[in-house]
């Protein structure tokens, strides 16, 4: 009984262990398999109508939408964004507050682009009900006004119109992008003019495309930010629903006509009102929302459909799309227009800013189990941040803050540890005493924890508290943008990212070395030596961890430190006195 927080530690350790050890593991046994069989896409088809065109149809690979060399620039207080003339859709879309990276600070965070290396696009273009009208847009040439657009200083809105006449069908099309100051919302239109003689029967699509899955940095333990296709149907029972690059398909294996197996990858289909689609990494969300704000949504009925181009014996060269398209055609009747419309949301997860755009968005924040306490967390850094204007100290603070609001419940666990140890050479005289007759070694360990009000689990509240509170603080540093490339001091230039010399790891594993003999002594021989080692296996597991974690670790063994050692002299000095009387 006497080490039952020990052992509750222990079993906490050696299931991170495995955890980490099965990841691993399995990332080994389980790869991405190798279909040696023919390949087939099916053509994605939405009730029998046209398909939606793939980025394939009409460049090699999938890997281009347009023509990079003739575009529009847009330059507004958020975002340097071209568009191509070709389809007249965004084919770049860079992110002026959020770098590249620390080592090119003048270089904007792309989150589109047309390059083959970081292939991220949206495309849009309608589809005719009748072969003869359709308009696809992949290859329409629209044209603008400008070919550099700039929103103006104390302007808060910037509307950038591209138009497109069909010559066969005499359909005009214009599309209508409309960025707004501080935010990363993005109306989008395309108003439909049908100059011809006959009914327009068609309806709008909208896709986005990766080329291949991003690989966020600072991931440990097996552990990173969901990185792929979601979407939200809020009043069809979708509320939210992640779809991993390999599982946009549905796998269906067969024969062709000569006989040869084939492996077919079918369009996964989902119907509804409303909702939204998106691609997904850590810390951005490129989004395609239904309706032009979040009350005209409601009557829209939508299809969505996810597929992959490519020839799957390679991931990293298929192409991943998730597109939405309305459910019911639209009429337009001769001299007649219509007016569809949408939004994006193109940049960083902001809580805010993601609830304003859309139902369920900013659930792309995805913080897991302890999500409220993720957020909560991230306020308290926040309201820290606002006077300090260093992520690091305000990290100590939030630690602070954290230790004092659990304070009630680790004194009560320090209290009854300082009491274990100051009765330990008891428990070794109760053991040495009874030998190997545990059920009386047990009975004189109770009546010794009623004697001297000991309550031997207490000790275990520390580490239980602690648990729900370091996954919180773990998820949120690696999902909160505010915290990418946010340096603290000296060599640490972002509190993100690992420790580039594993300097606050080996601090970590000292300060544990530390408070580790504050603790009572395990009696066992074996978990002695086990406990000797923790400090060592601690300091090696958190070098993979976010520097911000390791220092939050850090702040809350000194603090511990204090603490028990504060605790650890008053137990004393109330045993010492009350043996004295």
């Amino acid at each position: 009984m006497q080490n039952n927080q020990q052992r509750l530690f222990l079993l906490l350790i050696l299931a991170g262990i495995i955890y980490f050890l099965y990841t691993k593991w399995d990332a080994y046994k389980n790869p991405t398999p190798v279909v040696e069989t023919e390949q087939v896409v099916t053509t994605n088809q939405a009730d029998g109508s046209s398909a939606v065109p793939t980025l394939g149809s009409s460049h090699s690979e999938g890997q281009h939408v347009a023509n990079l060399d003739d575009y529009i620039t847009v330059v507004t207080d958020l975002y340097e964004v071209k568009i191509a003339k070709q389809g007249g859709d965004i084919i770049e879309a860079g992110l002026l507050k959020y770098p590249e990276s620390l080592e090119a600070q003048d270089v904007p965070f792309k989150i589109l682009d047309n390059s083959p290396k970081l292939f991220q696009v949206a495309q849009t273009g309608l589809l005719a009900e009748s072969e003869n009208g359709s308009v696809l847009h992949t290859d329409s040439y629209f044209t603008s006004g400008a070919d550099h657009y700039e929103m103006a200083e104390g302007d808060d809105s910037l509307i950038v119109p591209l138009t497109y006449v069909d010559p066969e069908t005499n359909l005009a099309v214009t599309k209508v992008y409309e960025f707004n100051r501080d935010h990363y919302t993005i109306g989008f239109s395309q108003q439909v003019e049908n100059r011809s003689s006959q009914d327009w029967v068609g309806r709008e699509y909208r896709q986005i495309a990766t080329k291949k899955p991003h690989n966020p940095k600072g991931s440990a333990i097996g552990a990173s930010s969901f990185d792929g296709s979601v979407f939200s149907l809020p009043h069809n029972d979708y509320k939210y629903e992640k779809l991993a690059y390999e599982k946009m398909t549905t796998i269906e294996r067969g024969f062709n006509s000569e006989g040869r197996e084939v492996t077919r990858h079918n369009p996964k289909t989902f119907e509804g009102d409303a909702g939204w689609i998106a691609m997904i990494q850590q810390y951005f969300v490129a989004a395609s929302v239904a309706g032009k704000d979040k009350e005209a949504t409601k009557q829209t009925q939508n299809i969505i459909q996810t597929f992959q181009i490519g020839d799957f014996k390679d991931i990293s060269q298929n192409t991943y799309v998730i597109s939405m398209m309305n459910k019911n055609p639209v009429t337009i009747k001769p001299g007649e227009s219509y007016n569809f419309e949408s939004r994006y949301f193109m940049g960083p997860k902001l809580k805010e800013q993601l609830e304003e755009t859309a139902d369920y968005l900013d659930l792309t924040l995805d913080y897991g189990w302890f999500s409220p306490i993720s957020e909560l967390m991230l306020w308290i850094l926040k309201f820290f941040h606002s006077f300090i204007g260093n992520w690091g100290w305000s990290i100590i603070l939030l630690t602070l803050t954290v230790k004092l609001a659990l304070f009630y419940f680790a004194n009560k666990g320090y209290t009854s540890m300082a009491k274990m140890r100051a009765v330990a050479p008891k428990l070794a005289l109760i053991k040495e005493e009874y030998g190997d007759n545990r059920q009386k070694q047990s009975e004189e360990m109770m009546k010794l924890y009623r004697k001297e009000k000991i309550n031997p689990l207490g000790g275990c509240w520390p580490i239980i508290i602690q648990i729900p509170v370091f996954i919180a603080l773990f998820w949120m540093l690696m999902e909160s943008v505010e915290l990418r490339q946010a340096p603290w001091i000296l060599w640490i230039k972002d509190l993100s990212l690992r420790d580039p010399y594993f300097i606050l790891p080996v601090i970590m594993g000292v300060t544990m070395f530390f408070q580790q003999r504050l603790n009572p002594a395990p009696t066992d021989p074996m978990q002695q030596k086990v406990m000797k080692w923790l400090p060592v296996v601690f300091t090696f597991m958190f070098m993979w961890f976010a520097a911000g974690i390791v220092l939050y670790w850090i702040t809350n063994n000194l603090l511990t430190i204090l603490q028990q050692s504060f605790i650890m002299r008053r137990v004393e000095r109330d045993i010492n006195k009350h043996n004295h009387n």
